[in-house]
C-alpha cells in the first residue's frame, strides 16, 4: 500500500531533489501490528502510521514530528491517539495541532518544544565549539 505510493512518489521527486529516496526498513504490516492494526484498516490512520516511521528512519537527526488534522477528523482524532505510544516507543515528541478554521494562533502550541530543542542544539553546539 504505501511502498506503491512511496515509489510513485519517488519518481516524481527524484529530478527535482536529485536523491534517492528511501522507503521503510520493514514491510508495512510489521509496523501496523505494533499498534494493532492490519492491511485491513487501510485509510488516512494507517498511512499516518506509515509516515511517522518513513520519517523517522529516514531523518536521523528529526527533533519533533507535528501531526495536523481538522478539528473532529475522525482518522485525526485516531491517529493522534495512536501517537501516545509511538512518541514512546521512537522516543520523539509528535504534537497534534487540530485546526478549527478560526483565526486563533493554533501554533503557539509548538512553542515550548522549539524553545527546548533550540536550547538542546544550542549546548549541543557549545559543547562541541569548546
Amino acid at each position: 500500500m504505501f511502498s506503491v505510493f512511496n515509489k510513485r512518489l519517488c519518481a516524481i521527486a527524484k529530478p527535482i531533489l536529485n536523491m534517492e529516496m528511501s522507503g521503510l526498513q520493514k514491510d508495512s504490516p510489521a509496523y501496523l501490528n505494533n499498534y494493532g492494526l492490519t492491511l485491513a484498516h487501510g485509510g488516512e490512520k494507517s498511512e499516518n502510521l506509515l509516515k511517522v516511521f518513513y520519517l523517522y528512519e529516514n531523518y536521523p537527526d528529526l527533533k519533533i514530528i507535528i501531526n495536523v488534522n481538522p478539528l473532529f477528523c475522525c482518522p485525526g482524532l485516531v491517529s493522534e491517539a495512536i501517537y501516545k505510544k509511538v512518541e514512546k516507543d521512537i522516543e520523539t515528541p509528535i504534537v497534534s495541532i487540530p485546526y478549527d478554521g478560526t483565526q486563533t494562533d493554533k501554533n503557539k502550541s509548538l512553542r515550548p518544544y522549539l524553545h527546548f530543542i533550540n536550547s538542546a542544539t544550542l549546548d549541543r553546539y557549545k559543547t562541541i565549539s569548546n
